[in-house]
C-alpha cells in the first residue's frame, strides 16, 4: 500500500511539473503573439500615413499644374523645355545673372513703368503743343481781322497800299499754312507714339503672364526634387546565414539591381535612417529573382549581428532609378594626399549611379550640373597653394549647385559610409600614408548561375 501511495505521489509531481511547463510555454508564446500583433498594427498605421502623404503630394502636384495652366499629365521634361524656350525668348536681353523668374518679373515691371512714364511725358508735350497752336491761331486771326479793318478804312488809298496789304495777307496765309502743317505733323507723331507704346504694353503684359506661369512650374519642379533624401530605406534583409557570411534581400531584377552594389545595414526598428547608426555593410553577389538577391557580409559587429527585417540603403542607387552625382574638391579615400577621382567615379557607377560633372587636375570642368543632378559630393576644399583654376572650379560648382536649389551637398566620407564601404589598413603598415587606410578590394567569389 505504501508503494502504491509513493507511485501516486511521483505521478502527481510529474503532472504538476508538466502543467507548470505547459503554462509557462503558453504564456511565452502568448506574449510573443501579442508583440507581433502590436508590431503589425504599427506597420499598418505607418503604411496608412505614408499612403495619405503620397496622395496629398500627388493632389498638390495636380493643383499646381492646374494653376500654372498645364495638363496634370504633363511631364517634367516637357515643362523644362517650355521654360527654356521662354527664357530664351523673354530673357535674352537681360544680364546673365538676372535670368531667373523673380528678376525677369522685376525687369518687366520696371520696363513697363519706364514706358508708362515716357508715354506720360509724350502726352504732356503734346498738350503743350496743342495749347501753343491754339494761342498762335488766335493771334493770327486777330491780325487778319485788323488787316480787314484797315482794308475797309483805306479802301480808297493808293494801289501801293493795296499791294502792301496783299503782300501782308499772303505772308499771313503762308505762316498759317506752316502752323497747320506743324500741328498735323505733331498730331501724327503723337498718334504713332501712342500706338507704339500700346503695342509694347500688350507684349509686356503677355510676357508677365507667361513668366508667372513658368515661375510656378519651376517652383513645382524644385519641390519635387527636394523629396530625394537619405532617410528612406531601399529594402530589407529577408534571411541571414552567419556560417557562409551571406544574406538574402528583397530586391532583384524587377528593381534593376546589379552585382557589386553595396548597401549599409540599419536596425529594423529605425524608421528614419538619418537618426539611426549603420550596423553593417553588404555587397550583392548574385541576383536570384525579381524580388530576391544574395549578398555577402562585408562588415558587421559581433555584438550587433545582422537580423531578418533590418533595413538596407545606398545613396548611389534606388529601385528603378539612377542617381546622378557631381564631384568637387580633393577626393582622397586612401589618405595619401592624392586625388582618387577615378576610383570614386568607379565606385558610383559600379553601384548603379552616374557622374554628371567633375573637374580634372588642370581645373577644366567635364560635363555640367543639370536639373537631374541629385548630389554634389565634396572632398577637401583647395587651399591657397592649389592651382587657381581648381579653386575657381570648386567655387563655381558649389555656386551652380546652390542656384539649382535641388542639388544636395554631401561629404565624401558620408557618401562612402552610406554605400557600405570599409577602409582597410593599406600598404605600408604604420607609415603616414598607410595609417589612414585605403579601400580593400571587394570582388565577390565566382558563383555558378550568378547574374
Amino acid at each position: 500500500m505504501a508503494r502504491e501511495n509513493q507511485g501516486l505521489q511521483v505521478a502527481l509531481i510529474i503532472f504538476v511539473m508538466l502543467f507548470v511547463v505547459s503554462l509557462g510555454t503558453t504564456l511565452y508564446f502568448f506574449n510573443v503573439s501579442q508583440d507581433a500583433r502590436l508590431q503589425a498594427k504599427k506597420s499598418r498605421e505607418e503604411a496608412a500615413k505614408n499612403d495619405l502623404a503620397h496622395r496629398n503630394k500627388t493632389e498638390d502636384c495636380k493643383k499646381l499644374k492646374k494653376v500654372i495652366g498645364v495638363a496634370s499629365t504633363e511631364k517634367v521634361d516637357a515643362i523644362e523645355g517650355i521654360a527654356k524656350e521662354e527664357f530664351e525668348t523673354f530673357g535674352a536681353t537681360f544680364p546673365e545673372g538676372d535670368c531667373n523668374y523673380r528678376q525677369l518679373l522685376k525687369h518687366m515691371f520696371e520696363s513697363r513703368a519706364e514706358k508708362e512714364a515716357a508715354l506720360k511725358v509724350a502726352l504732356d508735350k503734346n498738350t503743350e503743343l496743342v495749347a501753343d497752336l491754339d494761342s498762335r491761331t488766335d493771334s493770327e486771326q486777330a491780325a487778319v481781322a485788323s488787316l480787314k479793318e484797315k482794308i475797309g478804312e483805306y479802301h480808297k488809298q493808293s494801289q501801293a497800299a493795296i499791294e502792301d496789304y496783299q503782300s501782308e495777307s499772303t505772308r499771313v496765309n503762308e505762316e498759317q499754312s506752316k502752323v497747320e502743317k506743324t500741328l498735323k505733323a505733331a498730331q501724327n507723331k503723337s498718334a504713332s507714339k501712342i500706338k507704339e507704346f500700346q503695342g509694347k504694353l500688350a507684349v509686356t503684359n503677355d510676357r508677365l503672364e507667361k513668366i508667372s506661369k513658368l515661375n510656378q512650374i519651376q517652383a513645382e519642379k524644385i519641390d519635387d526634387m527636394n523629396n530625394d533624401t537619405f532617410e528612406v530605406p531601399d529594402g530589407e534583409i529577408r534571411w541571414v546565414n552567419q556560417q557562409t557570411r551571406t544574406v538574402w534581400i528583397n530586391l532583384g531584377r524587377a528593381h534593376h539591381l546589379m552585382r557589386q552594389v553595396t548597401f549599409s545595414v540599419y536596425p529594423s526598428d529605425v524608421s528614419d535612417l538619418s537618426q539611426g547608426g549603420k550596423k553593417a555593410s553588404i555587397e550583392v553577389i548574385r541576383v536570384l529573382g525579381d524580388n530576391s538577391a544574395e549578398a555577402r557580409i562585408v562588415e558587421d559587429k559581433i555584438t550587433d549581428p545582422i537580423m531578418p527585417g533590418d533595413k538596407i540603403h545606398t545613396p548611389a542607387w534606388s529601385p528603378g532609378e539612377q542617381k546622378r552625382f557631381a564631384l568637387a574638391g580633393l577626393l582622397d579615400i586612401d589618405g595619401d594626399g592624392r586625388s582618387d577621382l577615378d576610383t570614386v567615379r568607379h565606385i558610383i557607377t559600379m553601384n548603379g549611379g552616374a557622374v554628371d560633372c567633375y573637374y580634372n587636375a588642370k581645373g577644366e570642368q567635364i560635363g555640367e550640373i543639370t536639373i537631374d543632378t541629385k548630389f554634389l559630393v565634396l572632398g577637401e576644399a583647395p587651399d591657397d597653394r592649389a592651382n587657381p583654376k581648381i579653386t575657381t572650379a570648386y567655387s563655381q560648382m558649389k555656386q551652380e549647385a546652390g542656384r539649382w536649389g535641388s542639388v544636395k551637398q554631401i561629404s565624401l566620407d558620408d557618401l562612402l559610409n552610406r554605400m557600405g564601404y570599409k577602409k582597410g589598413t593599406g600598404a605600408g603598415g604604420g607609415s603616414a600614408g598607410g595609417s589612414r587606410g585605403q579601400f580593400k578590394s571587394r570582388r565577390p567569389p565566382a558563383r555558378a548561375g550568378a547574374y
